[in-house]
């Protein structure tokens, strides 16, 4: 292979072995060799003739290489030569051109110079001709397209003459050459806008948008703009007022002003949607239509007002027509939001128009409240001023509580359906001003009532304590009112936390949460109501910055609801005073007696200082006080939720009306009370059940307190008033005590009598009254160490009885 030979690092030892290694197969290595030989002598010959015959090539191209190259060399000297040339050229002619072209510019500018002056020239001589023109179409009849040509011509001859020094008055002469014109055409504008509204020929509408390019031709289409602002307006002005009754409903009992509206507003959308397809305006057709129906609400809704909401019309009447008008409204502003696609630019003007549309809508709240006032005073002449039946009072308190939970939830409906909500402050507002008179009577019937309760109890000496059981019944009917307001309260406040929740479209064609015609339409219709109402509703309506603050107005602030919660506090207070009145006026007159009585300074007829201790019995006015007492709570005991007597007039809710009456009292505290009853049997006021309920611990706190308080501390307060010192002329001239030992002896008697009932009825033990008994019990010697801690009224008391 003579690919061998060419290799880089040929070495010819390796060559020769390698040959001789292929042969080693063979049985005469040595006898191969001369073949070998033979072939590579070959193969060098050969080698030898090619590089011999490529020298001999190359010997004879040489000299005309070396002739091509000095060409070459030749024609690179030539070419550089020349290209010097051009760069000199080059350069010159830039130079030259500098020159010229600065020289082309005077020339140019010359001659612009020059065709302006020619220009000019022209145009002043024109400018003379226009100005004899404009004489000859003033002083004959003017053609509005010559005039508006002349007008063209004078603007552009006008422009040549800005340093003229009467440009100011060959301006203000092309300014009354316009307003001639503009007096000319706005006649036929008007005509053919008024043809329009009559007739679909479609040659009106060139005839229009030939008039428009005409005002715009002047620069004066806010003009034109304006014309047909105000020739909208008063077209739907003039629909407002023609008469509509061959339109109406023949139906009688059907509202014609409330139609007349509804009609009113169906030709407004019908007339606004022909206009818009006019587009007579390409940039902007929306505006003028915004800024009529703007203009036309503001003369029209107070109108409206008029018409529907005069106050020569029933309450009843108006409010049923604010409903109407509601509805129309929505209707109204969803046609609105159709026909003026959504556009933020405009969002000034849709709110605009919507404040005008809702100035009717603004007296909702004060129609409202006065049909309400008139609804609630109605059952202000229930309650008669005095009563000597107590079945007769037992039933027109339940007559008026419920014809005022009737009423109060049929305007609180009225108020949700008929005004979406937006009257409910003024719910409140006549709710003050009805309850208020009505707590007032109430109060004053029950405090009159109680009296003639007194005297009844007084006929029958207090055996039977049957005012207790009247007035108890008249607490649990006060309660009853009091629960069923509540309960109103709580409705009205759950209708008040919504009113604007449901303010979106139901069809959700409109999603702009600022949108005056959706989501916020009852917000706005909110905002036209006074202060006092709008700073209630704001409270509740969606936070925007559209939404204006409440203004200052005459209107006088609401008073929040809490206040008539606290209103009806205070009846049942004043209901609980009544029947601790009635129960404790009896109590009073017994013990009226005590301090009179002889027996307290009196010495027993045996000269004695006492007498023994079976002699001593509780007085008649003590078991008086006590059989009253022990009858007390049989008349409680009907109210209370452990009452098994399925034939007892008092039902469930009566015991918890009670309950809710005496716990809204400051003298009523079970908690407190019943922690501090000892532990025994309460036969006559719980069953055996381990867990008293919480109406039968309620009315036993009551009772408590009632008995082993109040009735406890009348006692102490009658002891306390027995007279001391007692002058006696058989006595040398000197004092003696007002309580003496036998008389202090039959004191603890009679204290002893009391607090044994106490305890059979399971009551507490009163404090005072136990420490009054021990300090007059007690001996000299045992008084100063029994009397520490005491109170110190009671002791000094004591002391002054005994004169100790």
């Amino acid at each position: 292979d003579n690919q061998e030979f060419l290799v880089e690092n040929f070495d010819h030892k390796a060559w020769i072995n390698k040959v001789l290694r292929s042969y080693s197969n063979e049985s005469n290595v040595e006898g191969e060799i001369p073949s070998v030989m033979l072939s590579l002598q070959t193969m060098l010959e050969t080698a030898n003739q090619e590089v011999e015959a490529i020298f001999h090539e190359v010997a004879q191209a040489t000299p005309r290489i070396l002739r091509d190259i000095e060409s070459v060399n030749q024609q690179a000297i030539l070419l550089k030569d020349h290209m010097d040339s051009v760069e000199n050229d080059f350069r010159k002619m830039h130079i030259d051109d500098n020159d010229v072209i600065r020289e082309l510019e005077r020339l140019d500018c010359e001659r612009q110079r020059v065709k302006k002056a020619a220009d000019a020239l022209r145009e002043a001589n024109r400018w003379s001709m226009l100005v004899n023109s404009r004489q000859a179409l003033m002083e004959g009849d003017a053609n509005v397209d010559q005039l508006f040509q002349l007008i063209v011509d004078m603007d552009q001859s006008l422009v040549y003459m800005e340093q003229m020094p009467d440009y100011t008055k060959r301006k203000a002469l092309v300014s009354s050459t316009k307003d001639r014109l503009e007096t000319l055409i706005a006649p036929q504008f008007m005509e053919v806008l008024d043809s329009i509204a009559q007739s679909t020929d479609p040659r009106l509408v060139e005839g229009l948008e030939h008039m428009i390019s005409i005002f715009a031709g002047m620069n004066r289409s806010s003009v034109a703009v304006q014309y047909y602002i105000t020739w909208m307006a008063n077209h739907m002005k003039e629909d407002w007022e023609k008469p509509c009754g061959h339109s109406l409903n023949s139906d009688p009992t059907a509202d014609q002003e409330v139609q007349r509206v509804q009609i009113y507003f169906r030709e407004v959308i019908t007339f606004l949607n022909d206009q818009m397809q006019f587009h007579l305006f390409k940039d902007d057709s929306q505006a003028p239509l915004l800024k009529a129906l703007t203009a036309t609400l503001e003369v029209v809704s107070p109108q409206i007002y008029q018409t529907l909401l005069a106050e020569s019309v029933s309450s009843s009447i108006r409010l049923n027509r604010c409903g109407e008008l509601f509805k129309i409204t929505q209707h109204f502003v969803n046609q609105l939001c159709l026909l003026f696609t959504g556009d933020d630019t405009k969002l000034e003007s849709y709110f605009e128009i919507v404040r005008k549309l809702c100035i009717p809508l603004g007296a909702v709240s004060e129609i409202f409240r006065g049909y309400a006032v008139e609804i609630l005073q109605e059952i202000l002449h229930i309650l008669k001023p005095s009563y000597n039946d107590d079945t007769l009072l037992l039933n027109d308190l339940q007559l008026t509580s419920d014809q005022l939970t009737k009423r109060l939830d049929d305007l609180l409906n009225s108020a949700v359906v008929q005004t979406k909500g937006i009257a409910l402050p003024s719910l409140v507002d006549a709710i003050h001003q009805a309850t208020e008179s009505l707590v007032k009577q109430w109060s004053n019937t029950l405090d009159t009532f109680a009296n003639h309760l007194i005297e009844q109890d007084r006929e029958m000496k207090y055996e039977q304590a049957c005012g207790m059981n009247t007035s108890l019944s008249l607490v649990a009917a006060t309660g009853a009112f009091a629960r069923k307001v509540t309960d109103f309260v709580k409705k009205f406040d759950r209708k008040l936390l919504v009113v604007f929740q449901n303010a979106e479209r139901q069809d959700k064609t409109c999603s702009n949460v600022n949108c005056p015609f959706h989501s916020l339409l009852l917000p706005l219709i909110g905002e036209a109501q006074p202060c006092a109402n709008w700073s209630i509703l704001l409270a509740f309506a969606p936070q925007n910055d559209w939404l204006k603050a409440p203004v200052s107005d005459a209107s006088e602030p609401i008073t929040p609801i809490e206040v008539l919660l606290h209103r009806l506090a205070d009846l049942c207070k004043d209901a609980v005073i009544m029947a601790q009145k009635v129960a404790l006026t009896p109590v009073n007159d017994i013990l009226t007696a005590v301090p009179k009585m002889s027996v307290w300074a009196s010495q027993p007829a045996s000269g004695e200082a006492t007498l023994p201790d079976l002699a001593y019995l509780p007085q008649e006015y003590i078991t008086q006080l006590g059989q009253y007492i022990f009858n007390l709570p049989q008349h409680l005991l009907p109210f209370m939720d452990t009452n098994e007597d399925t034939n007892s007039a008092i039902n469930v809710d009566q015991g918890v009306s009670l309950v809710h009456c005496l716990r809204l009292t400051d003298s009523c505290k079970p908690e407190d009370q019943i922690t501090s009853v000892t532990p025994g049997t309460r036969s006559m006021l719980a069953s055996c059940t381990t867990v008293e309920p919480a109406s039968s611990a309620t009315i036993t706190a009551w009772l408590d307190w009632l008995l082993s308080g109040q009735v406890a501390e009348a006692f102490v307060r009658a002891v306390l008033e027995i007279p001391s010192p007692l002058h006696a002329s058989g006595n040398g001239g000197k004092s003696i005590p007002g309580l003496s030992t036998h008389g202090a002896k039959q004191l603890v008697t009679d204290l002893d009598y009391f607090l044994g009932l106490l305890e059979e009825l399971g009551l507490p033990q009163p404090g005072d009254l136990t420490c009054l008994r021990d300090l007059v019990k007690a001996s000299p010697e045992e008084f100063k160490n029994l009397s520490v801690d005491k109170s110190p009224k009671l002791v000094a008391g004591v002391i002054n009885l005994r004169m100790l």
